[in-house]
């Protein structure tokens, strides 16, 4: 096959996933030892930069929200980087945790190939962003749609769906199967938050008068995805496609990377705090 690379080793690590200091679930992973000693550049791979969010989009998004009443959901990809598949010139052997080991007739130990990207590749991030990114571009520039990645934040997208045209995954009950205990299809924050939001009359005074399409925007944080738009339809239809290639589940629009985004009664304002209470927001 071509595999001249030395052997990685690999482990396993369990992790505890837990929401407001309540244990959510425990994780079981095998991971590759990609440490510097283990991994070497020019050996087991190439390039491993990938771009990461600007916090100034998610307040611009936020700000969004408040001042034009859009929509937000938030999805999270299951097991983002197993979905990449590495390039042939970085497929590297790795030995398996001991009790997984395998030996031939003669006894000696067998090693795997590994073929797609697993935590702890230090290109993992790469493989997953640049297959991400692709599939977004490709799905999205057709029947109607366009996507366009920002130059001046990559993890940025903006849609645009022709208001006359009819996606045929958007109908009610679409992705039931995999909505969790947040709440039901499409929901926001909380009803008193939901009644508080600006009137769709706004939006033509803002920028978003054009009569032939509704904008939604996609902001990605790796695996973890913010959708605001126009059109609730638009961004199930969305979410629907992203679950048909990568699954996703859905989760907290009020909680992203640690941080709870609280809109107040008003709807004027969003307030911004991470865990130890800190305010991070300011009334727009």
């Amino acid at each position: 096959m071509g595999i001249h690379q030395s052997i990685v080793p690999c482990s396993e690590l369990t992790v505890l996933k837990s929401i407001d200091g309540k244990v959510e679930k425990w994780k079981n992973r095998l991971v590759i030892q990609g440490s510097p000693n283990n991994c070497k550049q020019g050996e087991h791979y190439h390039d491993t930069f990938s771009p990461a969010p600007n916090c100034t989009t998610t307040r611009m998004l936020l700000c969004f929200i408040v001042q034009l009443g859009l929509v937000l959901s938030s999805v999270d990809v299951s097991s983002a980087y197993l979905h990449g598949r590495l390039p042939l010139d970085e497929r590297m052997p790795i030995r398996m945790p001991k009790h997984l080991r395998k030996f031939d007739e003669n006894g000696e130990e067998m090693f795997r190939i590994l073929l797609g990207s697993c935590y702890g590749c230090p290109q993992s991030s790469k493989v997953w962003s640049d297959l991400r990114d692709k599939w977004l571009i490709d799905t999205f520039n057709k029947t109607g749609w366009t996507c366009t990645k920002t130059r001046r934040d990559p993890c940025l997208f903006v849609f645009t769906h022709a208001k006359d045209h009819k996606s045929k995954h958007a109908r009610a009950g679409r992705f039931m199967g995999y909505i969790n205990h947040h709440g039901r299809p499409g929901s926001q924050f909380s009803s008193a938050d939901q009644n508080s939001f600006r009137t769709a009359e706004t939006l033509s005074q803002n920028g978003f008068d054009n009569p032939k399409v509704n904008y939604t925007f996609l902001v990605v944080h790796t695996d973890d995805v913010d959708i605001v738009g126009q059109s609730q339809v638009d961004v199930d239809h969305i979410i629907n496609l992203l679950h048909d290639r990568f699954k996703v589940t859905k989760s907290d629009p009020q909680v992203m990377l640690g941080l709870k985004r609280i809109i107040a009664p008003d709807g004027l304002s969003v307030e911004v705090t991470d865990g130890l209470h800190r305010r991070h927001g300011q009334r727009l």
